[in-house]
């Protein structure tokens, strides 16, 4: 039985990561999604399903705004302008959030990694956690921390 079969056939691991979820849990759950040094669909799918199956209350969820800017809304309910904590002059000021926001996004990519249509429909359409739109507004943006864009 694997790591992640243990923490998805035991509610009480879930309950551990969900409640000390910060960005090296995110790091950490993101080196799972591979088994072999391939993406291992069964195993993204699990922890996508521990991540972001619990609801949209323990990771980031962005949005654009009327004005063409991606806007969060933190798990501790804090909202602003993606730019208030990932622009190269805010990161180091909010550390925690900023590599929380960093970890949230290379977790996307590794659920998603090795063309997974389900993590990426869940992510990007279904629950719209990263829209294109709002990739492609970070990625052009050269005010956003390099790590970000």
């Amino acid at each position: 039985e694997s790591v992640v079969e243990r923490m998805t056939n035991n509610p009480e691991y879930k309950t551990q990561i969900l409640r000390n979820i910060d960005a090296a849990t995110l790091d950490f759950l993101s080196t799972l999604c591979f088994s072999g040094g391939k993406p291992s669909k069964t195993l993204q799918n699990d922890i996508r399903e521990i991540v972001i199956g619990s609801g949209k209350d323990i990771i980031f969820n962005t949005t654009v705004d009327d004005n063409n800017q991606v806007i969060f809304k933190s798990p501790n309910r804090l909202i602003g302008p993606v730019s208030q904590i990932c622009s190269k002059w805010t990161a180091k000021k909010n550390q925690n959030d900023f590599d929380f926001f960093v970890a949230q996004l290379k977790l996307f990519s590794k659920l998603c990694k090795g063309v997974n249509f389900d993590s990426i429909n869940k992510i990007c359409t279904e629950l719209e956690y990263v829209t294109f739109e709002e990739a492609l507004l970070c990625i052009n943006d050269d005010h956003f921390h390099p790590l970000l864009r």
